[in-house]
């Protein structure tokens, strides 16, 4: 830690946003009972760890640095971590209120429960793979994980200096080492190889091949400060301190794949489109390699750079692309960049107690804490099923009913009739007792309103009035297994959908009735070309367009699925009698009314779906005249499919 100050570290970023968070006002509490978040605080152990992890992999330097006989770092820091986890707070949300840092890529055993215990909390870490999304990690609603870049060292420029118009006779520039052990490694050592013939503004070498040729850690940054591009490809791992270096030096990032190297702030904080080239090559050389197995499968972009990212067949023609580049288009990127490299600075500039990028990771974390405490995670999202109501409820009407005192009505009978089903024939005390809250409960809010002491709600106050839509759909939570279920269902949809485009988009799920789905399908193509071709009025797209969404309904899985979830629900509000003379004639009909209801509910939510995700912007589109992005024309499946399943898990989740 000499040759370098530890704030100045790359794993230093902690201690930048520490001093963001000291620094900013009303934030902070000593009371931990008060507060809504918990930042956890390890900058110290994690250097520490650092500094004895390299020490102890290096006898030359032991003996320069020596530690007290046993220490063991690591074992200090997984106390302090498991210290953490193991108290109540922690236990009590199952840390889903706690912050935790991790700027190593290999944390250690410190953090060997971070796909077990720490699961639900909210963590920062440098690269994706660290969130346990490629080791089976189940989908958490609330779970949120940041991507941040590496802190930078020292000597990292002038940011005010501008970057369009400055002297860079490089046109291109890496400088790393290679080797074959790694998948990064043998991604530089083949770029290199393939560039070796190559002009001399074109500086892409290898540090350590042929020879070891290190050069001091300044010299490098100078280099990409006098660069147009810098390449950024992965190394040991996915991320490298590289890209921070790269951006505040005002070289455009130049990423190739696949695999990619990872992207901080991937949800939009930044614009990466803007300032990077994104190149996709078909036939690169390493692909075949055993090392690059993992690592296609893991290492892929989690930003939104698809449309940005341009396909070609070889490296000679990724680096033809890359000369071929306007000059408008490079100027471009280095404006961008002026505007977005300070969102890489950890430091907060002169006259500021933050930093865009704190300003950034608090934002988010803060949004975070909001939703954590609107949401009621650790609460059954309905009451506990009534098998039997003792007297000791019986003093308390809402307490027998199981809802909150001064429901509104609709509520009361759905509870009355829900509690009735579940008591009926099993037990005749309880079921009396039902039938006396429910009408003690009633007379109660009739002798309310005629002394005028409560407001009448809608329903009741205009009874007499003839309902529009009595059938609308109308908001009610599921329970918690509808919820997880129905995702699964739609999430299978989904994949179907996103993987198969071609046998799963207008596939018809009754298969004995092909011929007439085929004929139907074969009119909405003829409508649909007709209203293309300009051989209808711009104004009948819109028609033509809901009459296409109608006749991918009658074919969507989806629809299915989200039906049988919203049956289930149904039933769950309003239970189907299991028989009996003492049963009135319109309960008898529940269970037909449930499953018409649930239907009519998948049907609705399916044709909003594909409304508002694919015809509503095409007609709109139509109607200015104007001409829908080539992907949206290309993905009209994908967008079909998205909205379909989409739509019908929130009705299921959210409607009955």
């Amino acid at each position: 830690m000499e040759t370098i100050p530890h704030m100045h570290y790359m794993y230093a970023s902690q201690y930048w946003l520490n001093q963001a968070l000291r620094n900013a006002t009303g934030v902070l509490t000593d009371n931990i009972d008060k507060a809504c978040l918990v930042w956890v605080d390890t900058y110290c152990y994690n250097q520490w760890y650092v500094s004895w992890r390299a020490v102890k992999n290096r006898p030359h330097i032991q003996k320069l640095y020596p530690s007290p006989a046993g220490l063991d770092v690591e074992q200090l820091l997984t106390q302090a971590v498991d210290h953490i986890l193991d108290s109540p707070r922690f236990k009590k949300r199952q840390g889903r209120d706690y912050v935790f840092h991790t700027p190593l890529t290999n944390p250690g055993k410190a953090y060997k429960r971070m796909c077990t215990d720490m699961l639900y909390s909210h963590t920062l870490v440098v690269e994706h793979p660290l969130s346990c999304i490629n080791k089976g990690r189940p989908k958490v609603s609330l779970r949120e994980t940041q991507i941040l870049p590496y802190s930078a060292v020292a000597n990292a420029g002038d940011l005010s200096a501008p970057i369009v118009g400055s002297l860079r006779p490089t046109f291109m520039y890496m400088q790393a080492n290679c080797g074959t052990a790694q998948c990064g490694m043998l991604m530089r050592l083949t770029i290199a190889e393939a560039l070796a013939g190559s002009p001399a503004d074109v500086q892409v070498k290898c540090a350590n091949r042929p020879v070891r040729q290190p050069k001091p850690h300044a010299q490098v940054q100078l280099e990409m400060r006098r660069s147009v591009l810098c390449l950024l490809v992965p190394g040991d791992n996915v991320s490298s301190g590289r890209l921070t270096e790269a951006i505040l030096a005002g070289c455009i990032p130049v990423f190739i794949g696949d695999p990619w190297h990872e992207l901080p702030f991937n949800h939009g904080e930044v614009e990466w489109p803007n300032i990077a080239v994104f190149i996709k090559v078909q036939s690169p050389g390493w692909t075949n390699a055993t090392t690059c197995a993992a690592p296609l499968k893991q290492w892929n972009q989690k930003a939104d750079v698809t449309y940005a990212t341009a396909t070609v067949a070889s490296l000679d023609a990724a680096f033809a692309y890359l000369r071929a580049l306007p000059k408008e288009a490079i100027e471009r990127r280095q404006a961008a960049l002026e505007r977005e490299r300070t969102k890489f600075m950890y430091a907060a500039p002169p006259g500021r107690d933050s930093s865009a990028l704190s300003d950034i990771v608090f934002t988010n974390l803060l949004g975070y804490g909001r939703r954590l405490l609107e949401t009621p995670m650790l609460q059954r999202l309905r009451a506990p099923r009534l098998v039997a109501v003792r007297a000791a409820a019986a003093d308390d009407p809402w307490k027998v009913l199981g809802v909150p005192k001064g429901a509104d009505t609709n509520a009361v009978q759905r509870a009355y009739k829900l509690r009735m089903s579940e008591v009926r024939g099993r037990d005749e005390a309880a079921q009396q007792q039902i039938e006396a809250a429910h009408s003690a409960i009633m007379m109660a809010a009739l002798s309310s309103r005629l002394k005028g002491n409560v407001s009448v709600e809608k329903d009741v106050l205009y009874a007499d009035r003839a309902k529009y839509f009595p059938w609308r759909p109308r908001l009610w939570m599921a329970a918690k297994d509808i919820l997880l279920y129905s995702a699964l269902a739609q999430a299978l949809m989904l994949s179907w959908a996103l993987l198969s485009p071609l046998t799963a988009g207008t596939q018809p799920v009754i298969w004995c009735e092909w011929c007439r789905l085929g004929v139907v399908i074969m009119f909405y193509h003829l409508l649909e070309c007709c209203t293309f071709c300009g051989r209808l009025p711009k104004l009948m797209t819109p028609v033509v367009g809901i009459y296409s969404v109608a006749c991918v309904m009658f074919d969507a899985a989806a629809a299915i699925a989200g039906g049988a979830g919203n049956i289930v629900k149904q039933n769950r509000l309003y239970p189907v009698p299991k028989g009996g003379p003492d049963f009135p004639p319109d309960e008898k009909k529940q269970g037909g009314k449930n499953i018409v209801r649930g239907f009519f509910l998948a049907f609705l939510a399916t044709f909003i779906g594909c409304i508002f995700f694919y015809t509503l912007p095409d007609a709109i589109a139509a109607a200015l005249g104007r001409v829908m992005p080539f992907w949206f024309y290309e993905g009209q499946t994908m967008l079909l499919a998205i909205g379909s399943c989409t739509m019908n898990w929130l009705f299921t989740a959210f409607t009955c």
